[in-house]
């Protein structure tokens, strides 16, 4: 999964999209080492954060990670001795990023660029193509995704039986263009136009010329 990651790039572009505003001498983890933490525990199943309080210790996590101390023993704090990598609450500053950092706020120290995380996954489709395509068939879809638990905007819906989100994809291809969240209270078609007319702004996209989007849903 390590060279998965690293070989496409995503840990280094999606890395580029934060920034941590804390103090260095306080700041054990860089943003690539968190983002890697989080990708690879959600690819073994891991969705809850604090399913990391337990695999902190797990030095096999730590080496794919890429932690040069995969044993722990290096860590500032001699409660954390023996624990290579982030526990929840750390991890939790990654999950809480505002644009742009509140410097006010002790635990908020994490910056992101919305607009650059957005275009993320429009850039690596075109850095995948040496040439680019004369046309685009982009694909659009819905599903559910199941809730347990007290999630913000959940709501029942009744096609799919539960509570759940109906998140938004387009895709090209086998290469998603943009992933969005949506309450299962809004309509399949829901703010779609909007987002098909923001695709070709991006920056990436409009570099690509000549294209012509052909949309089949």
């Amino acid at each position: 999964m390590r060279e998965v990651l690293q070989r496409s790039g995503l840990l280094e572009s999606m890395s580029g999209c934060f920034e941590d505003t804390g103090h260095p001498d306080y700041v054990e983890f860089s943003i690539a080492e968190l983002i890697s933490q989080r990708l690879i525990g959600l690819i073994q199943g891991y969705e809850d954060l604090h399913d990391h309080d337990c695999l902190r210790v797990d030095p096999t996590l730590a080496l794919a990670v890429g932690r040069a101390d995969i044993l722990g023993h290096d860590r500032r704090k001699p409660v954390d001795y023996g624990k290579p990598l982030a526990g929840k609450r750390t991890l939790n500053r990654l999950e809480l990023s505002s644009e742009p950092a509140r410097k006010s706020a002790r635990y908020r120290t994490i910056a992101v660029s919305v607009p650059q995380l957005e275009n993320l996954l429009v850039d690596m489709f075109i850095r995948e193509h040496e040439q680019p395509p004369t046309e685009l068939r982009l694909d659009l879809d819905t599903t559910d995704f199941a809730l347990h638990g007290q999630q913000e905007v959940r709501h029942f819906n009744a096609y799919y039986d539960h509570h759940c989100y109906t998140p938004l994809y387009i895709m090209c291809g086998d290469y998603p263009l943009l992933s969005r969240r949506r309450s299962s209270r809004v309509a399949p078609s829901t703010d779609v136009v909007q987002h098909l007319r923001n695709l070709p702004s991006y920056p990436v996209l409009s570099s690509a010329e000549p294209m012509r989007a052909r949309v089949s849903a």
